[in-house]
């Protein structure tokens, strides 16, 4: 015969509740604005029900130890406590808070006018440009480009994918479908640049297939896969891979200007004369950019005279 389990009084249970659900918060991460407003309000809400039940209005027995709804009450007080207590998680990284301020104190302040613009009349850029998310590769640093003037388009190399209408999602040919379409731009500029990890890791994979640092099921591996045709057209990997991997770069690009092609609004409007493509090479150690002359198949610098008037600039 199954034994009844031993009766429990209601508000002996309500009080377990509530220390049961208290209890794994007393070490958590703070709760800020309406969670803690919500939690005090159960916490006061379930004790005042508790109390009005209660068979002990007293707040202590006679030998002087606490009833079970002084207890959780107190319970209740010290986890309010500690919440009150942790510190904030911030909102932001110190960095991007600092370089706000800073940017409020600046730039901001200096061009207050032309950001009313932007936000009254909309963007108008005149430049699509495909570059690499490096974070030594800022395109509005290099071109010395204000809010407005050049749309950017970053990802992983500075890749274009060939012109592929399914039911992939395309993050790059978003993009370029609604700066021709949307935006209306002239030109389009894929800007490679030197040490690009991206390029290094196909290369390197290429070199040694045994010690392939990307497979084909990461996003990435698929995503470089899209150097292939450039390899092809340059040859198989050879040391010394430094030199390799620049020249790589440098056909990538030239191949990403034949895949924009394949898209049949960019065809058109560069055959009416309304879109012009470019390729550009920014070299991170030197600060030097090269740009593609499709005629000659060359890659040749750019603003000579101020790149070594730059560097002939004594450094402090």
């Amino acid at each position: 015969m199954r034994r009844r389990p031993p009766h429990v009084p209601k508000r002996r249970r309500a009080a377990e509740a509530i220390a049961a659900f208290a209890a794994p918060l007393a070490g958590a991460t703070p709760c800020r604005g309406r969670r803690i407003l919500r939690f005090r309000s159960f916490l006061l809400g379930s004790w005042h029900l508790y109390k009005l039940g209660s068979d002990h209005p007293a707040d202590d027995r006679a030998d002087g130890s606490p009833t079970k709804h002084i207890r959780v009450a107190r319970m209740s007080d010290s986890i309010i406590q500690k919440i009150d207590a942790a510190p904030a998680r911030p909102l932001l990284p110190d960095r991007l808070v600092s370089g706000y301020e800073a940017f409020l104190g600046g730039r901001f302040a200096r061009e207050q006018d032309r950001f009313h613009h932007l936000a009254e009349k909309g963007q108008n850029p005149r430049i699509l440009l495909i570059g690499c998310c490096d974070s030594r590769v800022s395109p509005e640093v290099i071109f010395d480009a204000g809010p407005g003037e050049i749309f950017v388009a970053r990802n992983v190399a500075n890749l274009v994918p060939p012109y592929s209408p399914n039911d992939d999602l395309h993050g790059t040919s978003a993009a370029l479908e609604y700066a021709v379409l949307g935006l209306r731009v002239e030109h389009i500029v894929i800007l490679g640049h030197a040490r690009c990890g991206g390029v290094r890791a196909y290369a390197e994979a290429d070199f040694d297939p045994y010690q392939k640092p990307l497979s084909a099921g990461d996003f990435i591996g698929k995503w470089i896969s899209l150097i292939a045709p450039a390899a092809a057209k340059i040859g198989p990997a050879a040391e010394p891979l430094d030199e390799y991997s620049e020249r790589l770069a440098l056909a990538s690009i030239i191949q990403g200007l034949a895949n924009l092609r394949t898209f049949p609004a960019i065809a058109t409007l560069e055959k009416r004369g309304l879109l012009t493509l470019h390729g550009a090479y920014f070299g991170i150690l030197e600060g030097k950019l090269l740009a593609l002359d499709e005629a000659a198949g060359k890659f040749l610098p750019v603003s000579q005279d101020a790149h070594a008037a730059a560097l002939s600039e004594p450094r402090f």
